[in-house]
């Protein structure tokens, strides 16, 4: 696992410096409100402060299904385009991060060299945990997928300190009741924290004594993941189910395919479109040669 040193915004920031020793602009804290269409091609974006950038081409990497809510509503009705409404979220994903006052004692000791460790033990718990994540349950035992960053990168944490991330997979849309029938509550908001206590829990049984090394935690339920930015649909972090009627050419419509849109002048990029989710950058340099 390749690991920017000093923290994942390491890539933002060499990727960004690329724009601007270019000659580029980059606009932060401005939220684009309208893609501006004429005569069925798109001009142009409004920011939320009234301000206008016109273009020749406009790239959106953005939800597909949120699109629609940025264009007119003559054009977002238009039937290619509101094609894209129907575009599904996948299951949910939960992030737990740990402060941590030493790496978590794994029985295998060996995971204590890895920057990334996945706990699924049995194909049979993948299966179960999908298959009640889908029928609205909160999984009895979901796959985590844990990070250590700071095996490799001791400038992420205090001298001797450590963080871990844990990604638990997939949790439902919407919550109609617990696998184990132990926690009760329909929101996240009501029972994201117990439903972390049962993921360190089930670690704790990979690595006793975990619980007494943790010094701090933040939880990030599905909603809390929309609320910090409205391309999780509801937390779902692939950009979009990957079923096969979305996957492939299909991604993420039949009439959205191949990263163009109906719009002329629009493209997409991004987890909504191919390849899929991930950071790969694949959908953005496909893009790029397309407009080129």
């Amino acid at each position: 696992m390749v690991l920017g040193k000093g923290g994942a915004d390491t890539l933002v920031k060499s990727l960004t410096s690329v724009i601007t020793e270019n000659g580029g602009t980059i606009k932060v804290s401005s939220k684009v409100v309208e893609i501006i269409t004429e005569n069925e091609k798109a001009i142009g974006v409004r920011t939320a402060d009234g301000a206008v950038f016109n273009a020749k081409n406009i790239i959106a990497n953005v939800n597909p299904a949120l699109i629609p809510n940025l264009l007119n509503s003559t054009v977002s009705n238009s039937e290619k385009v509101a094609e894209v409404k129907k575009f599904r979220p996948g299951l949910s994903t939960m992030m737990i991060h740990l402060a941590m006052d030493d790496l978590p004692p794994w029985k295998a000791a060996e995971a204590k060299e890895f920057n990334y460790i996945h706990i699924a033990p049995y194909i049979d718990d993948l299966a179960m945990t999908y298959t009640q994540a889908a029928a609205g349950l909160l999984p009895s035992s979901p796959a985590l997928v844990i990070g250590q960053p700071t095996v490799t990168d001791s400038s992420r944490a205090p001298e001797g300190k450590h963080v871990l991330w844990i990604q638990v997979r997939v949790l439902p849309l919407d919550i109609k009741g617990d696998a184990r029938g132990e926690i009760s509550g329909n929101t996240w908001d009501q029972i994201g924290e117990q439903y972390a206590d049962r993921i360190i829990e089930i670690i704790e049984s990979y690595a006793p004594g975990i619980k007494s090394k943790i010094l701090s935690r933040k939880v990030l339920t599905p909603t809390d993941l929309e609320r910090y930015n409205a391309n999780l649909i509801k937390g779902d972090s692939l950009g979009g189910s990957h079923h096969p009627a979305q996957f492939f050419f299909l991604r993420p419509t039949p009439s959205w395919n191949r990263h163009r849109t109906p719009i002329d002048g629009l493209f997409i990029c991004g987890s909504g479109t191919w390849p899929g989710g991930g950071v790969g950058g694949g959908s953005g340099a496909m893009v790029a040669k397309i407009i080129r």
